[in-house]
């Protein structure tokens, strides 16, 4: 079934960056209509992705019944809560492909939806839906759709204009056997029993005939870029990972999370909080975009979205260090009581490894140092120290390393070196800061 869907009318303002085409902007007034038509909703990671909640929301004050589908870009810009709240159903991402609960969403989706609305359409999915990739739940979605899609693109007007862009949208529209424009669309739409006055019958005539070649080619409410709540808007979004990072317990998951993939389970364990503690401090900081998911049988892993939240999490560190003397005088009384020799340096490591005269030990446990320990180093968890000191070569200096600056292993792991008698340092910082350096790290 087709909907008898009217696009509405031209913003006189083109979208800043853009090229060679009007802004296209769709009103209540100019969405016929909508009751009872299940509209499946695709986002895209695009700084429009802010104001698509509120057409999610139009549609649904409009009667339609909406379920939005998220990439995982889409994800960082706005939370799928935000769509959830609007709509009154579940948002949908890439990990809902794989719940037990679900029954095949994607063919669910596809083979229920009136109408698929892909809005920002990103470069990257253009290509994908070009050449029938289908990584994700947006595009395999797209796959199994049996209804209208209307792609609406919205990029930077250099990357719009790029041959390989411009080669993607023709293959779509000729698969699709029309051009995207509302003329296309009515030609494809059954004929319906006159619902509508003879003035709105006029007024979408008028449309059809002034806007029969618009094509889709910028965003969505572009003008939003003009609008003085612009920058509000996008600050309170970034005030959303602050918020999500004002956690103790979250800060502490992140950092463990900077070592490498771990299940719910297991970091229950290590922070000693409960699974279903761990759960609703993991669910915070996924909504907002810091950690990523798998899920292997009923278990799900988190790791980290990206590696620039482990800079973020040093960065926060070294500014709580500085400004404020409580997080000083810890770090002054406990650690440096512990050790107060200088730390070996990444660059006097990275030299003295290559002369082969220091021993490098990572005494993490062993399912870390797995997933991909400093080059050379040997796995020594601190708890088989003791017993194990004797296999290390002697007469080389022994450097310990661990999870990162206030690792206590990395302190405890010296001490207990040089009181048998090993000439023992820490290094600076731990693999988390390593990596970030751009250093080599042996593949786990």
């Amino acid at each position: 079934m087709t909907l008898d869907f009217v696009i509405g009318h031209l913003s006189p303002a083109p979208w800043p960056g853009c090229q060679g085409g009007a802004v296209l902007v769709i009103t209540m007034d100019a969405i016929l209509p909508l009751k009872d038509k299940h509209i499946v909703l695709g986002i895209c990671g695009g700084i429009a992705a802010f104001q698509i909640a509120d057409l999610a929301s139009k549609l649904t004050q409009a009667g339609a019944k909406v379920d939005c589908v998220l990439t995982e870009s889409a994800a960082k810009f706005v939370a799928p809560l935000t769509f959830a709240t609007v709509t009154g159903r579940p948002a949908l991402t890439d990990a809902d492909l794989w719940r037990h609960d679900l029954h095949v969403p994607h063919v669910t989706l596809g083979e229920s939806a009136n109408l698929l609305i892909i809005v920002p359409a990103t470069a990257n999915t253009i290509a994908k839906l070009a050449h029938g990739q289908a990584d994700n739940l947006l595009t395999v979605t797209a796959l199994a759709a049996r209804c209208p899609i209307v792609i609406v693109p919205a990029m930077d007007g250099a990357m719009w204009s790029n041959a390989a862009t411009q080669a993607n949208v023709e293959t779509l529209r000729a698969r699709r056997g029309a051009r995207h424009s509302h003329s296309a669309m009515a030609a494809n739409t059954p004929k319906k029993n006159p619902s509508r006055t003879a003035g709105s019958c006029r007024r979408s005539s008028l449309i059809k005939r002034k806007y029969s070649r618009v094509r889709l080619n910028i965003i969505l409410f572009a003008r939003m870029l003009s609008m003085p709540s612009f920058k509000k808007q996008l600050f309170e979004q970034f005030a959303r990972v602050g918020r999500a990072l004002g956690s103790g317990h979250r800060m502490e998951i992140l950092e463990l999370l900077a070592q490498g993939e771990r299940s719910v389970e297991a970091l229950a364990a290590l922070t000693g909080l409960s699974v279903a503690n761990t759960s609703q401090h993991l669910q915070q900081l996924r909504r907002v975009g810091l950690v990523a998911t798998r899920k292997e049988g009923l278990r799900v892993h988190y790791r980290l979205a990206d590696p620039a939240v482990s800079e973020l999490l040093g960065a926060m560190q070294r500014i709580a260090e500085r400004q404020f003397a409580e997080v000083g005088r810890i770090v002054r009384s406990y650690l440096s009581a512990k050790d107060d020799l200088e730390p070996v340096s990444r660059a006097e490591l990275l030299e003295r490894a290559a002369r082969c005269d220091v021993t490098i030990v990572d005494v993490r446990p062993p399912e870390e140092f797995a997933a991909g320990p400093l080059p050379g180093a040997r796995n020594v968890p601190l708890g088989e120290l003791e017993a194990r000191r004797g296999k290390l070569p002697r007469g080389r200096e022994v450097v310990a390393y661990c999870r990162g600056p206030y690792c206590l292993m990395s302190y405890e792991a010296v001490e207990l070196l040089r009181r048998k008698g090993h000439k023992a340092r820490r290094l600076e910082n731990g693999l988390p800061e390593w990596r970030l350096a751009g250093l080599p790290v042996e593949q786990g």
